[in-house]
């Protein structure tokens, strides 16, 4: 259930923070809000009438229990994979993270623009629990309220939100104020160094917080106790408390252990588990769950979570590397008018999603099925065997109404893991084996990451890197142009791109064709005469031309870079007055880089003098 949680809420960061929103008309924004609403209220209705329905089939004389749960945990399911549907939907087409990021503050933190776009997803969620509210209350007898009903939920996301939106917060503050103890560190680098930080924090402190969002409170003193205090004496385990964990209320049968110091661990278990549970079945499950701390599952899930990072950005680098040289990619993008930004998102957010996607169902899910099998057989041995746990087992696919056969991603089913601790019991040597089987997978998976990390190193220091990027903006912008040579936005961005690699009788061509497409562009007029004006090819400085260009291109747009063109042709042309006083009134305005328009100043003071 937890990993569910997770995987939903990094699927919707990854959708939304790869996208890079389009241009919008301020005058559709009234349009696409209400086109918004429609598609909310549309949600809201549909999951009305299918839990409406579903409870109105509780009312049937001969209705099964069991079935009706399965079908409710169905459609909790389907609604929740429908509401990262609308939210996509939300994004890429009704284009809300451009109105998020037009929002003053979310220019500096744009954290806050991402946390508004999860509070949307989070939205229909709400809806779907709220209308979910009746049938869970009627099949699982709850006493809380449709409000704790939701906010109980709501509070799984927030152990996740917390830290995530901490960590967020912080790196833009660092960017903000410019404070970067790593900026001399490739991104690859940096990225691996604050996402290994925050990992190993949040996996020391983080059940303090999650003690707090997910409602924990201690387990009463008693005999239920008493007795788990002494099991754990009898394994030499430590934590900091028994926890009673009332996830859902009355809906979900679990236990669980978090925390890998013993300081800040707490052992979780729901209040229905304990009411169906004799003191041997109990025993038995606790093991269970001290065999995940014994093993060392904790700390190889922290390094799962990590190595995901590594795998994922060294493939994702080399797929933007590499998408500009596929024919079919390109076409794809550049065969598009205003849209081409949304398609080239989707391409890379496709990648990051598969890959994710991928990752935690088979490399994370292989895993975590064999780390579950080893707590099972953990709990085995140190119980002498098996009834126990399997009584418990049946006991909890009985109530929660799930059939013995049913796969999970990262769970066996439960007759495979009976079948398993029946076998063991009778052939005491597959227990060792299985934990050679989880060493020599272990040892293939860190083996893979550290080459995976070591050549991601390599080639983020690589000038190969830097070429292939080169030749990618190239044939990317080539390509559109020859699908939309009117386009002269696009020829001025390619007339730009040559002036940066220093191919300056490509840029004056392109910057010409731009200009003879729309000759009023201020943008492409201020382009050109800056390479006219500062070109460190003799055949392409022609200072009067760039005066008058810079002239024309003020006239129309009088801002800060524009006006600072126009400063640099009085300079090349003699006029350093005239420079000097127009780079004075630049230095009146609010300037973001300051320091750069001083040294403007400073230097035609100079000549000057």
């Amino acid at each position: 259930m937890i990993y569910e949680y997770f995987i939903i809420f990094i699927t919707v960061l990854i959708v939304y923070t790869t996208f890079e929103p389009p241009a919008v008309d301020p005058l559709q924004t009234g349009t696409r809000w209400l086109a918004s609403l429609l598609l909310f209220a549309a949600y809201g209705v549909l999951a009305g009438v299918v839990f409406k329905r579903l409870y109105r089939s509780t009312s049937e004389s001969n209705f099964v229990v069991t079935l009706i749960q399965k079908r409710y945990r169905r459609c909790l399911t389907w609604f929740s994979i429908l509401a990262m549907a609308c939210f996509t939907f939300h994004v890429y087409v009704l284009n809300v993270k451009a109105d998020f990021q037009a929002l003053p503050w979310s220019r500096s933190f744009p954290t806050l623009s991402s946390f508004l776009a999860l509070c949307l997803f989070f939205a229909y969620l709400s809806v779907m629990w709220w209308t979910a509210y009746p049938l869970s209350r009627r099949l699982f007898g709850l006493e809380w309220t449709r409000g704790k009903f939701v906010l109980a939920r709501l509070r799984l996301y927030g152990s996740i939100l917390a830290p995530w939106f901490i960590l967020s917060f912080v790196t833009d503050i660092m960017e903000l104020t410019a404070f970067n103890p790593l900026a001399r560190l490739g991104a690859f680098t940096q990225e691996m160094i604050i996402f290994g930080a925050f990992v190993v924090l949040f996996a020391v402190f983080g059940p303090v917080l999650i003690r707090y969002f997910w409602g924990l409170e201690p387990l009463p003193a008693g005999s239920v106790r008493n007795y788990i205090e002494s099991e754990c004496i009898r394994n030499h385990f430590r934590c900091r408390d028994i926890m009673l964990w009332p996830l859902f209320e009355r809906e979900i049968l679990t236990a669980g252990v978090m925390g890998i110091i013993s300081r800040f661990r707490y052992i979780m278990i729901s209040p229905a588990l304990l009411n169906i549970l004799n003191p041997e079945e109990l025993t038995a499950v606790l093991v269970h769950e001290i065999g995940h701390i014994k093993r060392k599952h904790m700390f190889f899930y922290m390094l799962f979570i990590m190595g995901y990072v590594v795998l994922v950005y060294p493939l994702f680098t080399i797929f933007t590397l590499l998408a500009p040289y596929s024919d079919t990619l390109i076409s794809l993008v550049a065969a598009s008018s205003p849209s081409e930004t949304t398609r080239l998102s989707l391409l890379l957010t496709i990648p990051m999603l598969g890959g994710f996607v991928l990752y935690f169902r088979f490399v994370f899910g292989y895993f975590m099925r064999n780390f579950e099998r080893q707590a099972d057989l953990f709990s085995l041995q140190q119980t002498g065997n098996a009834e126990a746990l399997t009584r418990s087992l049946e006991k909890i696919t009985y109530f929660s109404g799930t059939p013995p056969s049913t796969p999970s991603w990262h769970h066996f089913s439960v007759q495979e893991r009976i079948e398993t601790l029946n076998r063991a019991t009778f052939e005491p040597r597959l227990i060792p084996a299985h934990d050679s089987k989880i060493k020599r997978s272990l040892g293939v998976y860190v083996s893979v990451v550290l080459l995976v990390g070591l050549a991601a190193y390599i080639l983020e220091q690589s000038p190969v890197r830097a070429a292939l990027e080169r030749a990618g903006v190239e044939r990317v912008l080539t390509r559109y142009i020859e699908h939309h040579p009117e386009d002269a936005t696009a020829l001025s961005l390619l007339g730009s791109f040559y002036f940066e690699e220093e191919r300056f009788g490509d840029a004056e061509r392109s910057y010409k064709e731009a200009l003879g497409i729309n000759p009023e562009d201020p943008e492409t007029l201020n382009n050109l005469a800056w390479l006219y004006a500062t070109s460190e090819d003799p055949r392409f400085r022609k200072p009067e031309i760039a005066l008058d260009l810079a002239e024309k291109a003020a006239r129309s747009r009088p801002v800060p870079h524009i006006l600072d063109t126009l400063a640099e042709s009085y300079y090349q042309n003699g006029r350093f007055e005239d420079a000097v006083s127009l780079a004075e009134n630049i230095l009146r305005s609010t300037l973001e880089d300051r320091k750069y328009f001083e040294k403007q100043l400073a230097k035609f003071r100079r000549a000057i003098e």
